[in-house]
């Protein structure tokens, strides 16, 4: 689930007004919600890419750790940033820490997860219950719009001004370039 949403929008207002080539205000409000709407269509959980585009704050929520020590947990909507807490309930009933020192996290390549460190072991006293290992973590491309990929804005850009010029047909015809600019940054999956 979403902890943190990202600060702001990978396309700001004013960049979306001048792709449309639009230099009043009066559709403000419009190019605003189309900006949320071609983000919500390629961005996180939801989005068609699988990966986050601004930083934004996730928890995954596991029925337990992997079987073997040797085994990562991979996270996804990649690029991860960083893990911010690992917790299970132990088997009493309460919410532990998993230490920071005994695990390691990879933050690059396509999937990102946390490893254990050499002579470390998952926890065994997990209670069986589901749901009882949850992890946040910090994902997407940096903090700017400018940390995104200027091929994925690009699409972005293409797909709000057909949203924006041909409302009706937006969704039904196939926008030309979109998918050769965002193909490569689709996800396929997580483990």
């Amino acid at each position: 689930r979403l902890i943190a949403p990202p600060e702001q929008l990978p396309i700001d207002l004013e960049l979306a007004k001048q792709h449309v080539r639009i230099f009043h205000d009066e559709h403000d409000e419009l190019i605003s919600s189309l900006v949320e709407t071609v983000t919500a269509y390629l961005d996180a959980r939801h989005g068609i890419l699988g990966r986050a585009l601004i930083t934004q704050d996730w928890q995954v929520t596991l029925d337990g750790f992997p079987r073997s020590d040797n085994m990562p947990v991979v996270l996804p909507f990649p690029p991860l940033q960083e893990v911010l807490s690992v917790r299970y309930v132990n088997a009493a009933g309460q919410w532990t820490d998993v230490s920071a020192d005994s695990y390691q996290v990879a933050t690059d390549g396509e999937n990102g997860g946390i490893w254990l460190k050499p002579g470390q072991s998952w926890p065994k006293n997990v209670s069986p219950q589901m749901g009882s290992v949850k992890i946040v973590f910090r994902c997407g491309f940096g903090n700017s719009p400018e940390a995104v990929p200027p091929a994925l804005r690009s699409a972005m850009l293409l797909m709000l001004t057909r949203l924006y010029t041909c409302p009706d047909d937006g969704h039904e015809q196939k926008l030309s370039g979109f998918d050769n600019l965002v193909a490569p940054w689709r996800m396929t999956e997580w483990a």
